[in-house]
């Protein structure tokens, strides 16, 4: 019972991966929803700690740091 934990902590980042991406998977295939399934709930963990990442950043980054038109580069 003591690695149950992660197990759920996996599955609330799973969920809440899923309910981000489930929008645009809605207009795919059966067989392109399960490989999208199965996709994000493996990397779930890996996509929510970007988007937790990404979201720190937004905080503290001026607006537009996130765009690709290389104007902190110059």
């Amino acid at each position: 019972m003591e690695g149950a934990w992660w197990l759920i902590l996996w599955a609330v980042m799973a969920i809440l991966t899923l309910v981000e991406y489930s929008p645009d998977a809605a207009e795919i295939s059966l067989v392109g929803k399960i490989v999208v399934f199965f996709t994000l709930t493996i990397g779930a963990p890996v996509l929510f700690m970007y988007s937790a990442i990404k979201e720190i950043l937004d905080l503290y980054m001026p607006e537009g740091w996130d765009d690709d038109d290389d104007q902190f580069r110059r």
